[in-house]
């Protein structure tokens, strides 16, 4: 068996590798944009990992297709979101639709006739619960008791970008 350690901090680096690592991640993830018969499929398959992705309650993965027009601008899209979803007071799981090793999610996009180039990525969103818990703290907290953490919440990154002219 592999630790946790062994595979997120290969050779003694005591960086923690995750989700947000592209060139780490890829060594586990593959991303494919196919065109089925006019139908563009984003295939997302789990190859290698020990665990469900993303392991965790907070983080979030998001499979976007979108169809561009001639400008470049989105006129279609569709999300396909891979996550551990628990209700607000985190006492019961809504939703889980993470992968397991060696599983897949796809998303697909039947394009209009306006759109002119398919783009296909992943967005990785490691802190989506925190950023959330956050958003509703400054809302409903006293401002002047609201602390957010001490590091910065990691922003949605997008990787495994691919595109298909049509």
């Amino acid at each position: 068996n592999i630790t946790c350690q062994q595979c997120h901090m290969p050779d003694g680096d005591h960086r923690l590798r995750g989700l947000s690592d592209e060139e780490w991640t890829s060594q586990f993830l593959t991303a494919k944009l196919v065109n089925k018969d006019g139908v563009f499929e984003y295939v997302f398959t789990s190859v290698g990992n020990g665990h469900k992705l993303p392991a965790r309650v907070g983080a979030k993965v998001d499979l976007v297709i979108e169809g561009l027009n001639s400008n470049g601008k989105v006129v279609q899209s569709n999300i396909y979101v891979i996550q551990w979803k628990l209700n607000n007071d985190f006492t019961e799981e809504v939703e889980d639709t993470r992968l397991d090793p060696g599983q897949s999610a796809t998303v697909s996009l039947q394009p209009k006739s306006s759109v002119k180039t398919i783009r296909a990525y992943t967005r990785v969103d490691e802190d989506y619960f925190y950023n959330k818990i956050n958003e509703y703290k400054k809302r409903t907290v006293i401002p002047s008791m609201w602390k957010p953490k001490d590091r910065p919440y990691k922003a949605p990154i997008e990787m495994f970008e691919q595109k298909i002219e049509l």
